[in-house]
């Protein structure tokens, strides 16, 4: 037994290494390929008065005329000696601009961990205490709006309220000028932790409450009870003790999802940590810095997963997740017909609005009024025509990238089933990989290659969203590829798009529906986000992430108008999609019961 655990670990930890190098190439290969001269980001404006011969001694001292995989395996040769190059920004080594923001994001990161590690497990015990009873389902409602609010527009309305109007609280930094006692970090650190918190709260209390569920229905449990057992004892005594390890295991695995919430606060609030650093590497374009910071993500969430992986090992515990311990869904009329409503507007916007482009600069930041409804912006423009007009744009991305994303992961997750095994566990590992980096930096590397524009967006997103669909995909065709009428028909000469039409395909879409109307929700928060930072669409393509880019204007003119509507717009699509994709999740499941 043990030789069989130390086998598991030699394995695990050169698939972690093996890991590690895969995602340096990948990173590296991107940040090349970019179409943005490396000059242009390391000399700025200056390289437009550079003469050619100048250029090409420059691009020379910096290693950039030699072909790409020589440069990475010179780059590969100094990384391992603890050399990762220098920043085009701050004209110093990536490792020293690192060290003096990495703090900042482990006093963040740590502290939002534990509260969210702590809070997610004790609003799991209350919901599942109280299960199906009104605090349940009031909890259950509340939790899947917050879900819904995209966390960098929660991080917007905290600084409105608590900074701009009631002053309470500082809106950005890690500390005041002068200032950096321990109460006055702690006082910066409130509005972060909140947005932090609040943006995956309700994911994991949601595991815990169904996981706990599931458990009182064991026949131990049901033993218990029969025995006169106090529901308390059972509840904290035996379902939390043997559900504790699927719930670590759960937050081991998910550092990646944090971690990318924890980035993006960082960027909204301006605070000096990691998060920050790769956002102002993103806007100078300092690609070799950005992808530093790739790399260090993605070791860290290799090797939590790497980790997670060795406790499962272990313990072996069930992972209930996918059950949800509720009353059947009825249908969802009311989202369907308010998604109905917005799709339609979306569409027909032309017939009822006004241009949105057009700027009445004697109407600038105007309230909601009889001739506004919505009010203006600060450039003059309508936010009611803006809506519409900008909602056709985070739809198009939105529906696009979701059809790239589920076409790609339905041709590499049928292929993987359908392969060797050696072949087979090597397209599952780089999918691993690929999924150890917050979805947002591969993003920003692929979008620079495709321009930012509405088609580069969609492509860049769908080819970064992909992943997690792909290994439900492989996991479902290689059960359906077991069955006879499949080897039949590759025994007849069916070849594999003929399978997969005729055979695979039925047989998994509908267990990836879900998926594919739930990766429409989150292209069109990716590109908000992006579009919000400045990083995604040009102010001047208006969609409801560019409309919110205006929001720093907004805070100094307390427009909240500018801010609250086209969130409210984004948390009500989300909504919707939400809840389709719960029920048609539902419905699935009922009819595998039902089988």
């Amino acid at each position: 037994m043990k030789n069989k655990w130390l086998s598991v670990l030699f394995k695990k930890i050169a698939a972690f290494f093996i890991s590690i190098w895969v995602l340096s190439a990948i990173v590296f290969f991107l940040s090349r390929i970019t179409p943005i001269d490396p000059l242009q980001s390391y000399y700025g404006e200056r390289v437009e008065k550079m003469s050619e011969e100048q250029k090409d001694s420059a691009r020379e001292r910096l290693g950039l005329n030699d072909p790409i995989p020589v440069q990475y395996v010179r780059w590969l040769k100094l990384a391992l000696s603890g050399d990762f190059g220098i920043s085009y920004k701050y004209k110093q080594d990536v490792t020293i601009v690192i060290k003096e923001r990495i703090q900042n994001t482990l006093i963040l990161g740590v502290l939002s961990y534990v509260i969210l590690f702590i809070g997610a497990l004790l609003l799991g015990l209350l919901c599942a205490w109280n299960e199906n009873k009104f605090a349940d389902r009031l909890i259950v409602r509340l939790g899947t709006i917050a879900s819904c609010i995209p966390e960098f527009w929660m991080a917007l309305i905290l600084i409105f309220v608590f900074s701009v109007l009631l002053g309470w609280l500082p809106a950005s930094g890690a500390y005041s000028i002068g200032g950096g006692s321990l109460l006055d970090r702690l006082r910066h650190l409130v509005l972060p932790l909140i947005a932090s918190v609040a943006g995956h709260l309700w994911y994991f209390a949601y595991m815990v409450r169904n996981m706990l569920c599931e458990e009182t229905r064991s026949e131990y449990i049901v033993l218990a009870r029969a025995k006169g057992t106090k529901d308390s004892t059972i509840l904290f005594r035996h379902c939390l003790k043997n559900v504790l390890p699927a719930y670590i295991s759960l937050m081991a695995v998910s550092v990646a999802h944090i971690l990318g919430g924890t980035y993006l606060v960082e960027a909204v609030f301006g605070y000096p940590g990691i998060g920050m650093l790769t956002y102002e590497s993103a806007k100078t374009s300092d690609y070799n810095m950005l992808m530093v910071l790739c790399l260090l993500t993605g070791v860290v969430m290799i090797a939590a997963n790497t980790i997670a992986e060795l406790v499962n090992s272990r313990l072996n515990p069930k992972m209930s997740s996918e059950k949800h311990i509720m009353k059947r869904k009825k249908v969802p009329f009311l989202s369907f017909v308010l998604l109905g409503i917005l799709i339609m507007g979306c569409v027909f916007v032309p017939f009822f609005c006004k241009d949105a482009s057009y700027m009445d600069l004697m109407n600038c930041s105007r309230a909601p009024g009889r001739e506004f409804f919505f009010g203006t912006d600060t450039m003059g423009r309508d936010l009611f025509s803006c809506i519409w007009h900008g909602g056709r744009v985070s739809l198009t991305i939105g529906f696009l990238s979701a059809a790239i994303s589920a076409v790609i992961a339905v041709l590499y997750g049928t292929a993987s089933a359908l392969s060797p095994a050696w072949l087979d566990r090597l397209l599952m590992r780089l999918v691993d990989v690929l999924l150890s980096v917050p979805s947002l930096l591969l993003v920003l590397f692929v979008q620079a290659v495709f321009g930012k524009n509405i088609i580069g967006m969609s492509a860049a997103i769908g080819l970064c969203g992909w992943f997690s669909m792909a290994k439900i995909v492989r996991t479902q065709a290689k059960t359906v590829k077991e069955s006879g009428f499949v080897t039949a028909s590759q025994c007849m000469g069916g070849g594999f798009f003929h399978v997969l039409y005729w055979h695979l395909a039925p047989n998994f879409l509908p267990s990836i529906l879900f998926m594919i109307i739930m990766s429409v929700r989150t292209a069109i928060a990716e590109e908000s986000t992006l579009s919000f930072l400045g990083l995604g669409l040009p102010i001047e393509t208006i969609s409801w992430g560019s409309m919110l880019a205006l929001s720093q204007n907004a805070f100094v003119m307390r427009a909240w108008w500018m801010i609250l509507i086209p969130g409210l717009f984004l948390i009500l699509l989300f909504l919707c999609l939400t809840e389709i994709g719960s029920w048609c999740q539902e419905r699935m499941n009922h009819k595998k019961r039902q089988m």
